[in-house]
C-alpha cells in the first residue's frame, strides 16, 4: 500500500543518514576549532610574505656604492644598483628611500597634463590663444620638470651613467620650471610695458641657462656640492620677485593686489 511505501522509503532514508558517534563529534569539533585558531597564523604569514616582496631589494647606506652614497642620513631602506631598466621601474611599487619621490612627481605630472588639456582645449571665446600660449609655457615647464625628476628618482640606481645624466636633467628641469613660472607672472605685471617685459624676460632666459650650463657639469652633482646646488636654485626662483617689486614701486601695494 502507499502507506507502507512511505514508511518503507522513510526507513530507508533513517539508515541511510551517517551515524556520529560521541567520539567522533569530538574529533570534529577539535578540527574546527584548530583551523579557526590556524586562520591569525596563516593570515599573519600571508602578511609577512606580502610585506617582504613589497619592502624587497634594499640594503643599508653601508652597503651602497660610492657613486649612490649621495645622502648620508638616510641609513637604511635604499635600492642597491639594479643594470635592468626593466628592474628599475619595476621598483616603483616597492618600499624604499625613493618611494615617495617618485609617486609625488609622477602624479604632479599626470595632474599638470590633465590641467593643460583642459586648458588648451577651452573654446577661443573663453580662453584667448595668447593667453593659452603664456599659460603653456607654465604648464610646459611644469611637466618637463616633474617627468624629469620621476625619471632621476626611478632610474638612478642604475648605473653611474645614467645616475649622472638623469641628475642633471633633474636640475635643468627645475630651471626650465622657473622660467616657465615667471613668463605669465611677467605677461601680467607689465601686459602694457612690452619693453619692460621683453627686458626681464631676457635677463630671466640667461639666467635660466646659466643654470642648465652649469647642471650640465659633471662636479656639480656631487654630494658636497648639494648646498651650493640649492643656493644656485633658490637665488634664481628669488629673481622672480625682483619684477613684482618693481611693480609695486611703481604702482604701489593696492594697485598690486588688485
Amino acid at each position: 500500500s502507499a502507506s507502507a511505501g512511505v514508511v518503507n522509503s522513510q526507513s530507508t532514508c533513517t539508515r541511510s543518514q551517517p551515524h556520529l558517534s560521541y567520539g567522533d563529534l569530538c574529533d570534529k569539533t577539535d578540527e574546527l576549532v584548530d583551523s579557526v585558531f590556524e586562520m591569525p597564523t596563516k593570515c599573519v604569514e600571508q602578511a609577512k610574505e606580502v610585506g617582504k616582496r613589497v619592502v624587497e631589494y634594499v640594503v643599508d647606506h653601508s652597503h651602497l656604492p660610492h657613486w649612490l652614497l649621495d645622502n648620508e642620513f638616510l641609513i637604511s631602506g635604499h635600492r642597491p644598483p639594479m643594470p635592468s631598466v626593466k628592474q628599475c621601474f619595476a621598483s616603483i611599487f616597492h618600499l624604499h628611500t625613493e618611494t615617495v619621490n617618485i609617486w609625488t612627481h609622477l602624479l604632479g605630472t599626470l595632474f599638470f597634463i590633465c590641467m593643460a588639456a583642459y586648458f588648451i582645449t577651452r573654446p577661443t571665446s573663453e580662453v584667448h590663444i595668447e593667453k593659452k600660449l603664456i599659460f603653456c609655457a607654465f604648464f610646459l615647464g611644469a611637466i618637463i620638470c616633474l617627468l624629469c625628476s620621476t625619471l632621476y628618482h626611478t632610474l638612478y640606481c642604475h648605473s653611474p651613467k645614467l645616475s649622472k645624466l638623469f641628475t642633471k636633467l633633474d636640475y635643468c628641469g627645475i630651471a626650465i620650471l622657473i622660467i616657465g613660472s615667471i613668463i605669465p607672472l611677467l605677461y601680467y605685471q607689465f601686459y602694457c610695458e612690452f619693453g619692460t617685459k621683453i627686458a626681464y624676460l631676457s635677463v630671466i632666459g640667461l639666467l635660466g641657462i646659466g643654470c642648465i650650463v652649469v647642471s650640465m657639469w659633471d662636479r656639480f652633482s656631487a654630494p658636497e656640492y648639494r648646498v651650493y646646488r640649492a643656493l644656485l636654485f633658490v637665488t634664481f626662483g628669488l629673481f622672480g620677485f625682483i619684477p613684482t617689486c618693481h611693480y609695486i614701486f611703481r604702482f604701489g601695494l593696492k594697485h598690486a593686489f588688485t
